[in-house]
């Protein structure tokens, strides 16, 4: 079952449950967070992160503003922001990792 399919299953037992429950956007913020991003509702911020691209960067900007991760950013503490940001399990799939060759692979340095 693909994860849109289970998605829809899920909104058939309850849509506002199923939402917060599923990560969104590019930056896979989880739904729950919609306060966090700036939204009132989940419903809201579902709504804002199907427009595009610019809509969930937005929305990721202010989560990392509210939830007082722009520092480890700003550092370059990479581990940090991925223990802050994807929980204890960023190790196991080197968030911290991938987001330094990022960064260094789009500054070239």
């Amino acid at each position: 079952m693909k994860e849109y399919e289970r998605l829809e299953k899920a909104r058939e037992i309850h849509k506002e449950a199923a939402d917060a429950s599923t990560s969104w956007g590019m930056f896979q913020v989880m739904g729950f967070n919609y306060a966090m991003c700036g939204y009132g509702s989940v419903e809201e911020m579902v709504k804002d992160m199907c427009v595009g691209e610019d809509k969930q960067l937005e929305a990721f900007a202010r989560f990392v503003k509210l939830a007082k991760l722009q520092s480890y950013l700003e550092q370059k503490d990479w581990v940090g922001f991925a223990r802050r940001y994807n929980g204890p399990g960023y190790a196991q799939n080197q968030y911290d990792k991938k987001l330094e060759e990022a960064y260094r692979k789009f500054t070239k340095e």
